[in-house]
């Protein structure tokens, strides 16, 4: 029997392939990663009486792929909702905690959909870590790493604009 090593390097341009066919534009590498999770899965899973192993591994990188790019579309779409309804109540935020207009528009220039989330509702509103990861399906660890990189951002954004 082959080696996962093996196994994994003779599927490489399996997963290659699929991405192309999907049209999906891969630059951080994390689709092709989902592509080799999906072989080492097929390689865990395999009951040679049902079908060949290529064919069963073609599946597998296929509707892991296809599930990773449902995903991101859903939370794109709970964001886009996010974002619809919070730029008002962000307005009335500032005006109670007296903030610069534009200093909240620089600072959600330089974050992530997901960091400026983080911001409204960690920052502004005074949320909780384990509340705001209740309110948008994520673990804490996520919430804690939107922070964690908003963070350096906002920082980096006050000095160069001379807000500090």
């Amino acid at each position: 029997m082959k080696s996962i090593e093996s196994v994994l390097e003779d599927y490489d341009r399996m997963i290659h392939h699929i991405i192309h066919k999907y049209h999906i534009r891969d630059v951080e590498g994390e689709f092709f990663q989902e592509g080799l999770i999906a072989v080492w899965h097929a390689f865990q899973t395999y009951d040679e009486s049902k079908s060949k192993f290529s064919t069963y591994v073609y599946s597998c990188i296929a509707r892991r792929l296809l599930n990773r790019i449902q995903k991101e579309n859903r939370e794109k779409d709970q964001f886009q909702t996010w974002l619809d309804q919070v730029t008002m109540e962000d307005i009335m935020i500032e005006d109670e905690l007296d903030i610069d207009t534009q200093m909240l528009i620089d600072i959600q220039e330089v974050l992530s959909q997901k960091q400026w989330c983080w911001f409204v509702e960690f920052i502004l509103r005074d949320q909780s870590v384990h509340d705001i990861a209740d309110k948008y399906r994520v673990t804490d660890n996520a919430v804690k790493n939107w922070g964690k990189y908003a963070r350096p951002k906002i920082q980096q954004m006050l000095k160069s604009k001379e807000y500090v």
